[in-house]
């Protein structure tokens, strides 16, 4: 051995050059305190070296191990400083290349990694074989926050639909409602399934067909509600159009291909095309038409009164759904837990057209104990949602609003009393009265009417011809009615609510003239 002694000075220098090369910051810690000492305290900034030249109070020059800097303009910044050192400046840019060929192949690496995640997250849920036992991949990402998306797992593909079914202990009915997604004449879909912690079959059915079917994917996550899977399933989706179907509804084979062809007919200033629906029973037989709703346009006034299109009925520009932030999550917090589709279906209004398919190509399920069948928190939720469109709009007329209360009350007054429940219908429908008196004698009549012919179970009435309720609604024509067509409103109030329109955001409409094709 050649024993050799070095300076402080030569220790000194080796340090500088060792944090300027992005020596880690332990080693630099680990020199002797005899050496140590001997480094000017000026010489340090931040937890690094400065060469004395550049060393300045609290100078941005200043080379910190934590700066994005590559070793190869360490080394240039060294020789500056230590030019009269040329051999040893050359042994460290050696040095400094090889570090700097290192960390591109690092970073190429990375990116290679991160691209491949990439196209896995873009594929769906992936299903891996170990030890003969078959484990799903589950998506751990999760909406933080109301009106903040993470954006799709890759660019919206142009034609693409995404059918979000969220789905909670619906065993039951999840497979029939996503084989009426598959069987649609338009083939150019994917069908996300939302399983919001299931304690049921629901997830192994799903995973089954999800096998027989690429178009089909399962994502799981842990139970935040209907609107949180809803949400999360927008958050996955990679269609040009969202298309929300609850797990256990139906759709008509060519629902979405004629809402597509609307939609492309129709231009960029239409983002929601809905159709007319049905209500069918646990045998998907129909039970009565959803009075049917013919409005186009800005049909914002008409929807504070009436909300007349169901969860699963409309098609929904995925550019639409991120501008409003998909469905409001704090509704909940707010005690408005049933009312989510409206404040979507007004969220789009307020900023775009709609459009209509005039056919009844969607059909929701009654059970008991149902979101759609629990009357008193859907009033106190109406309540919030309209009470929110008030104040957000103070220019809208006191009329309409006054509407919009006498059709709460009646509607829910009359599905009172078809419950049995005398005393809080007839208080709803005087409340009803007082605000609204001509429609609810109008429409009260006609509904207590249509639901004595069925209490007494006509099968035909001699306006009507042949009657379609009881069969199956795959097996009846989508533009044929099962029930008389009942108008909701007369004329003159239609002439009254066009002639509302509500004020859009300058926003929405400039993002509508820059997408708008050229003609």
């Amino acid at each position: 051995m050649i024993g050799c002694t070095r300076s402080p000075a030569m220790y000194a220098t080796g340090l500088r050059l060792k944090c300027a090369l992005g020596w880690p910051q332990k080693a630099v810690g680990s020199t002797s305190k005899k050496f140590r000492a001997t480094i000017p305290p000026s010489s340090v900034y931040g937890g690094g070296f400065c060469p004395p030249s550049l060393n300045t109070a609290r100078s941005t020059s200043c080379i910190a191990p934590a700066r994005l800097i590559t070793p190869l303009t360490r080394c240039a910044e060294l020789e500056k400083c230590y030019g009269s050192q040329k051999p040893v400046m050359l042994c460290f840019r050696a040095i400094a290349a090889f570090v700097h060929s290192g960390a591109q192949i690092r970073s190429q690496c990375g990116a290679n990694i991160h691209r491949k995640m990439s196209l896995d997250q873009a594929h769906g849920p992936e299903y891996m074989q170990d030890a003969g036992a078959e484990k799903q991949h589950l998506s751990k990402r999760h909406l933080a926050v109301r009106r903040v998306f993470t954006g799709c797992r890759s660019p919206s593909r142009r034609g693409l639909v995404s059918a979000i079914i969220p789905a909670y202990n619906d065993a039951a009915t999840v497979e029939r409602t996503i084989s009426s997604v598959l069987n649609q004449t338009y083939s150019d879909l994917e069908a996300l399934v939302v399983d919001d912690g299931s304690t049921d079959a629901t997830a192994l059915l799903v995973q089954r067909m999800a096998k027989a079917d690429p178009r089909v994917a399962l994502l799981q996550k842990e139970n935040g509600g209907l609107v949180s899977a809803r949400n999360y399933g927008i958050a996955h989706a990679c269609g040009e159009f969202i298309a929300p179907i609850d797990a256990d509804d139906i759709w008509h084979p060519t629902k979405t291909e004629k809402q597509v062809a609307v939609m492309r007919d129709r231009g960029d200033r239409v983002g929601l095309v809905y159709c007319w629906s049905r209500a069918i029973d646990a045998e998907d037989r129909v039970l009565w038409d959803v009075s049917p709703c013919s409005l186009r346009g800005n049909v914002y006034a008409a929807l504070i009164i009436r909300n007349f299109l169901p969860s699963g009925a409309p098609l929904v520009r995925r550019r639409c759904v991120e501008e409003i932030g998909g469905y409001d999550e704090t509704l909940s917090a707010r005690g408005a837990t049933c009312c989510e589709d409206l404040k979507f279906n007004l969220d789009i209004a307020e900023r775009f057209d709609f459009d209509l398919v005039p056919e009844f190509l969607f059909s929701y399920r009654v059970r008991a104990g149902s979101m759609s069948t629990n009357i008193g928190a859907m009033l106190r939720s109406r309540h919030v949602v309209i009470d929110e469109v008030r104040s957000r709009h103070p220019e809208l007329p006191d009329k309409l609003f006054r509407l919009a209360r006498g059709h709460q009350n009646r509607e829910f007054g009359l599905t009172y009393l078809g419950d049995g429940h005398f005393t809080t219908g007839a208080y709803l429908l005087l409340k009803a009265l007082g605000e609204d008196p001509f429609a609810t004698l109008r429409l009260g009549t006609q509904r207590i009417y249509a639901r004595f012919l069925r209490l007494l179970g006509a099968k035909q009435h001699a306006s009507l011809g042949p009657r379609n309720l009881g069969r199956k609604f795959l097996d009846i024509d989508p533009a044929a009615f099962v029930d008389h067509p009942r108008a909701t409103w007369t004329r003159g109030r239609l002439a009254y609510i066009a002639g509302i329109p509500a004020a859009r955001p300058a926003d929405s409409r400039k993002a509508v003239e820059e997408t708008a094709d050229p003609p």
